[in-house]
């Protein structure tokens, strides 16, 4: 039984397939990426999180012992609070 033949591609069917292949290329490339920037969204508000634990821990400590260190405390959870709104 002989064997199937591919059809005859003329180049300008090749060329629209090369765009169709790139297309879909770029789209793949733009929805790993979206999923990458969720991903690293998500573990930087999980670090936001535990900064402002150990934050919390040091101004509680601070409190006791050296009132300058409060103040600075108190800054640094600030920034962190405005950050989490960018």
């Amino acid at each position: 039984m002989p064997k199937r033949k591919r059809d005859e591609r003329t180049p300008d069917d090749t060329e629209r397939d090369g765009a169709r292949a790139r297309a879909g290329g770029s789209k793949r490339i733009e929805e790993k990426l979206h999923h990458h920037q969720n991903l690293i969204f998500r573990a930087l508000r999980t670090a936001r999180g535990f900064e402002r634990q150990k934050l919390g821990r040091r101004r509680k400590t601070a409190e006791k012992t050296k009132t300058a260190d409060v103040a600075r405390i108190d800054a640094e959870i600030e920034a962190l609070k405005a950050s989490q709104h960018l």
